[in-house]
């Protein structure tokens, strides 16, 4: 089994990193909480290669992986907290821009003000 491949099968048919507010695993199980659980396609989440089942339980979205579940996790967690990084990183460019923005618009009202 190809853990990264398998994880991002699994993210792709939950919903992508934007539906996932929660994730964890035991044993054998991959649990998720997700913000939307319509945007899940079981049937495509248990296509997944080394995905043995889905089971949708008390508000978690529960895939069945088997021993191995650890090593796909780590890489399941590597592509969601990877993408939320990115998002933060583009939120914090925005907000400097944003910022930048207002500081220039404060200095071009002060030129005006002294020239009058």
């Amino acid at each position: 089994m190809n853990y990264k491949e398998t994880a991002k099968g699994i993210l792709e048919h939950v919903g992508g990193v934007e539906n996932i507010s929660n994730m964890s695993h035991c044993a054998t199980r991959l649990r998720l909480n997700l913000k939307d659980e319509t945007l899940a396609n079981d049937e495509d989440v248990k296509a997944v290669d080394g995905v043995v089942n889905v089971i949708n339980k008390a508000g978690q979205y529960q895939v069945l992986i088997g021993i191995e579940v650890p090593h796909v996790f780590e890489e399941f967690e590597k592509l969601v907290k990877g993408f939320l990084s990115n998002l933060c990183n583009f939120r914090t460019i925005i907000t400097c821009f944003s910022w930048i923005r207002y500081f220039k618009r404060f200095i071009d009202f002060s030129s005006t003000i002294r020239n009058d």
